[in-house]
């Protein structure tokens, strides 16, 4: 195989638009600046874990879900293009264990006491670890 991978780096994928081996897959999914950077965030919950985020500002790119990392304590916005943006600071206790319990947010632009943009996303919590969780009810605690 002449040193060869198997892997052929160049090749045109029809279906997706890019070439493997070339940056345009970097360039067509970029990371974003955390949202904390360019607008206002506030993040509203209730004890039946459902979640309201409120931002002052447009996404670059509408949101197609949330991830919530359970074991970083992390927010992460993801677009329907793949590009991704962090929320740019860790969730606090009081916050997380509703996040953890959520299934759905509601992700609102308002400004002004107005509501310019709503939208009803997917919440995916991702938890690798098996700490601070209660096994009889899966709930992570505060």
């Amino acid at each position: 195989m002449n040193g060869s991978t198997g892997f052929n780096m160049g090749a045109q994928d029809e279906e997706f638009g890019f070439s493997l081996g070339d940056d345009d897959i970097v360039k067509s999914a970029p990371v974003y600046p955390p949202a904390l950077a360019n607008m206002e965030v506030d993040i509203v919950v209730n004890k039946n874990s459902e979640v309201w985020i409120l931002h002052n500002k447009p996404f670059e790119e509408s949101i197609a879900w949330i991830e919530f990392d359970a074991d970083d304590d992390t927010l992460t916005f993801v677009s329907y293009r793949g590009t991704v943006k962090g929320l740019g600071a860790k969730i606090q206790a009081p916050v997380r264990k509703y996040l953890y319990n959520a299934k759905r947010v509601f992700l609102i632009q308002t400004e002004g006491g107005k509501i310019y943009d709503f939208f009803n996303v997917a919440l995916v919590v991702r938890d690798a670890s098996t700490k601070d969780k209660d096994p009889k009810n899966k709930k992570r605690s505060a």
